[in-house]
């Protein structure tokens, strides 16, 4: 007994977790075992992806069409702000929305995606919408234009209104023809949605969603998350309705 108290007594001067619980269930065994554990604090999670609609849309004030105004009309008011000589105009999400029915974004950007900047894009010389492209998404890591795009920007989606190929999708070959003068082209299978990277100066990833056609280029990020980011799309008028954003009353 004598020798049994004196090494129980050794075995607490040892190590300084032994005297931090001297209540009458302490487990001798197991906080044996775990001086032999380095432990860590669990890291701190960091969401990868956010919701778009969670983001700033930098041109939310700017609506300037009425919820019942034709596509056609809302793209002549949106146009009318303009100077006139650029293609570019910078437009609300609603706006963009009711001036292209059916048109998707991306449902969520990667987490260091702060704000979004949204335009309707023309044909200045007949002062109507374009078709290629019809409209732009810049998605910014620092409020848009503060830094050049190759720093502060993630990523850019061009949309087109493109129906006719539509009907080139079966043959991956064809929808490479189109796009040989741009560089190589890669076809790819993102989800059930058939896609092709084109490798040009800029690597660009392009799909197709009825009557629109999507041109998706990213910065200082991999294919792997561009291709992330193309396989879960949402309604743009979803977006609207998430971020509150209300169309003008008149």
């Amino acid at each position: 007994m004598v020798v049994l108290t004196l090494s129980l007594g050794a075995c607490s001067a040892a190590g300084e977790e032994f005297l931090t619980d001297a209540g009458p269930g302490l487990d001798w065994v197991g906080q044996a075992e775990e001086r032999s554990i380095v432990v860590t604090a669990p890291p701190t999670t960091v969401p990868e992806w956010s919701a778009v609609s969670a983001l700033d849309w930098v041109n939310d004030g700017a609506a300037t069409s009425s919820p019942d105004d034709p596509p056609a009309l809302v793209a002549e008011k949106v146009y009318l702000t303009s100077s006139g000589t650029d293609r570019y105009v910078q437009a609300a999400a609603s706006d963009i929305a009711a001036a292209l029915p059916g048109i998707d974004v991306p449902a969520e950007m990667p987490s260091s995606v702060t704000h979004v900047s949204s335009q309707l894009v023309f044909d200045v010389a007949d002062r109507r919408l374009g078709d290629d492209p019809a409209a732009a998404f810049g998605f910014w890591v620092v409020e848009p234009y503060t830094q050049s795009r190759s720093v502060g920007q993630r990523a850019v989606l061009h949309v087109s209104l493109d129906a006719d190929s539509i009907d080139q999708l079966p043959e991956a070959s064809a929808v490479c023809r189109r796009f040989s003068t741009r560089g190589a082209c890669e076809p790819v299978t993102i989800g059930d949605r058939p896609a092709w990277w084109i490798l040009g100066d800029e690597e660009t990833l392009v799909w197709y969603e009825a009557p629109h056609r999507y041109e998706l280029e990213v910065r200082n990020v991999g294919r792997d998350v561009a291709e992330d980011i193309a396989s879960n799309l949402v309604p743009l008028a979803d977006v609207v309705k998430g971020t509150g954003v209300q169309a003008a009353s008149g």
